[in-house]
């Protein structure tokens, strides 16, 4: 291990706790302002996993606490002094998915007893409210929750005022806990909404919303869930022409022997999945290309920057759009080369205007970005790859995605369990990616199991949201363990105690699998047409596991489930193939990675063919359609620029 690479550790975040009594004396004496200011204090607070300052954190006592401050917003909102302006109301709903999980983990479970204060009963029809002045309007969207036993015409009251609407139509789509039936219908008519707010002025301050949006989308079913990422693209680069001057592109490339490709990075550390999926890629682009990194220096640590010729660190506290364009343009980049969109504000801002002749995407955040400034995105060939699910020309890339290990990581002995009385079913998934379907399917195995079961779950998530999750989970599964995150090691240790691996559907895993399979957990997944569905059944192609485990609807998904839990010889057999096949082989970077290497001659195919390829009616590109083409391994003399 290098000098560099033992001083890495895992970062530190720092959180500050709610002090819960300071906002109840607020709210109780009346101090409306005050209390507003230190209610958003607490939502932004508790959305990074602070606690209540001064109290116990077992289960009895959050539930008395998040209790007490639902009470306390209840009887703020209810209080008709209390007055929203537009500005109070934009921070405040943007918050929308925090706001309603204080609600969901406290006793009230949602903000529904609040809704009848703001409404007027209809004469007709008592069960009908009408919501006729704009502070009521506002403080219904802030309290209604996608759990909701209530009814709310979204698409009229969006319609009538959208510029009012917006903070909380945004809101709304962040939530990260999505899995009551009704959260999840909502969430999917939300989001053809879109198109409704497309000429409202979007405000600097509501841009880290629209990305949290953008991004949570992907983790919908519907198949035009993407389609909101083109209102959302119309609105970003409308403001960021009002602010900022745009180069423009010259009329004719330049092209050079050692192109610059600008690598704008999400998250790059070396102990983060990014670094781990994407660093043997960009290893290999630099024998060919000037490499050039620029994010937040968080973002970044000194293993990550060996993989570059220059490094430009971002202020972290005040990352302006203004600042960063002006980065790119000292650099003047051939390619700009976006590893992953969709979870840093600024790069999915940028992403919808032209700052490179040549643009660049990978999967990182595994769906398309539905910007018309994104020209390729590169997708491993081992994926059947559907080119409709992209707006993006479509570039395979031969071989396995290769992958690094964290260097953090004790790898800890598999234990593989012949015939347990209790059989456990891992579920290493994010919160965001769990959705009404799938956790269906997994009551539904718990019921048609004849052996005892018991389901360990892995959202990753710390303090209230891990205790909303929690309850929320325990709905579908009363008995199901909710691990709260933890450090990569000990994860590690609880997911060995497991016997098998359940995808969830329709957005699986990357480095899960791996861990998964290095333990010997088979795996039980459900293949659809976009990119995130074809990850597990890819990786599970490339070790050669029955087929029998790739499923394609949710009823064979848990006929499949069922079988692996009924028999334990097919399960140990399974098992044992797996800790007998070299995973970290199979998907660890070599020098003679043969993704790494195609990925390098690809992205220089697309630099030296750009004007062909666009000229072409072709928006999808296998290795052997690109090979067919030409495969230039130099510049063409014929295109440098004297």
């Amino acid at each position: 291990m290098t000098e560099a690479q033992q001083k890495i550790v895992a970062p530190t975040v720092t959180v500050e706790n709610v002090h819960l009594e300071a906002f109840e004396t607020l709210v109780y004496s009346r101090r409306h302002e005050e209390a507003g200011r230190e209610l958003l204090r607490i939502l932004k607070r508790l959305k990074v996993g602070g606690e209540f300052a001064g109290h116990p954190t077992h289960e009895g006592a959050r539930l008395r606490l998040y209790t007490r401050l639902a009470s306390a917003i209840t009887a703020l909102l209810a209080d008709p002094q209390f007055q929203l302006s537009q500005e109070g109301f934009d921070l405040l709903a943007v918050e929308h998915a925090t706001f309603s999980a204080v609600f969901q983990a406290s006793a009230f479970g949602n903000a529904d007893h609040l809704l009848r204060q703001f409404g007027v009963p209809d004469e007709g029809d008592p069960n009908k409210l009408h919501f006729s002045s704009p502070q009521t309007i506002v403080k219904l969207l802030l309290a209604y929750s996608l759990d909701s036993e209530l009814e709310l015409d979204f698409e009229n009251i969006f319609r009538a005022a959208p510029r009012l609407a917006l903070p909380a139509f945004l809101g709304m789509l962040a939530n990260i806990v999505v899995l009551s039936p009704e959260a999840h219908r909502r969430r999917e008519k939300l989001l053809t909404l879109g198109p409704l707010f497309e000429q409202v002025e979007l405000g600097e301050h509501m841009l880290a919303a629209v990305s949290d949006a953008y991004m949570y989308c992907s983790y919908a079913t519907a198949e035009s869930k993407h389609e909101i990422k083109r209102s959302f693209n119309k609105m970003m680069r409308r403001l960021i022409e009002k602010q900022i001057e745009i180069p423009a592109m010259p009329a004719e490339r330049r092209i050079s022997e050692r192109p610059t490709i600008l690598v704008p990075i999400e998250w790059f550390t070396s102990l983060h999945a990014m670094y781990r999926c994407y660093a043997p890629s960009i290893r290999q682009l630099r024998e060919k290309f000037r490499l050039v990194m620029i994010g937040r220096s968080s973002e970044m640590d000194a293993i990550s920057k060996q993989l570059f010729d220059e490094v430009i660190e971002i202020d972290a506290g005040n990352v302006s759009l203004a600042d960063i364009v002006g980065h790119i343009r000292r650099v003047a980049p051939d390619i700009i080369y976006y590893p992953s969109l969709g979870m840093a504000t600024w790069w999915v801002a940028l992403s919808t205007v032209r700052l490179a002749p040549i643009q660049v995407m990978t999967l990182g955040h595994p769906a398309t970005s539905n910007s018309p400034e994104i020209d390729y995105v590169l997708v491993t060939e081992t994926m059947p790859v559907d080119p409709g699910c992209f707006s993006e020309t479509v570039f395979l890339i031969s071989g396995d995605l290769a992958m690094v290990n964290r260097d953090d990581a004790v790898f800890p002995e598999p234990e593989l369990r012949p015939s347990p009385a209790l059989l456990r079913i891992a579920v290493p998934s994010m919160a965001c990616k769990l959705n009404a379907s799938f956790m269906a399917s997994c009551r539904a195995i718990a019921a048609r199991s004849e052996r005892a079961l018991e389901f360990h779950f892995f959202p990753n998530m710390v303090g209230m949201t891990w205790f909303q999750i929690r309850r929320e989970i325990a709905k579908w599964l009363p008995n199901s363990v909710v691990h709260p995150r933890s450090d990569y090691n000990s994860y590690l240790q609880n997911l060995r105690n497991c016997d098998i691996h359940l995808s969830t559907f329709p957005f699986g895993g990357t480095n899960s699998n791996v861990d998964s399979m290095r333990l010997g957990l088979p795996m039980v997944t459900l293949e659809g047409l976009e990119v995130h569905s074809q990850t597990d059944s890819g990786m599970m192609r490339s070790v050669g596991v029955p087929d029998w485990l790739i499923t394609y609807h949710p009823s064979e998904f848990e006929r499949a489930a069922l079988r692996l839990i009924g028999s334990d010889a097919e399960r140990v057999a399974i098992a044992e193939r797996l800790l007998e096949t070299d995973i970290e082989g199979v998907f660890k970077d070599r020098p003679d990675s043969q993704y790494s290497r195609d990925f390098a001659a690809a992205v220089w195919n697309l630099y030296a063919r750009h004007e062909e390829i666009q000229r072409s009616a072709v928006r999808y590109w296998t290795v052997a359609d690109r090979l067919a083409a030409g495969r230039p391994e130099a510049t063409p003399a014929a295109l440098l620029t004297p």
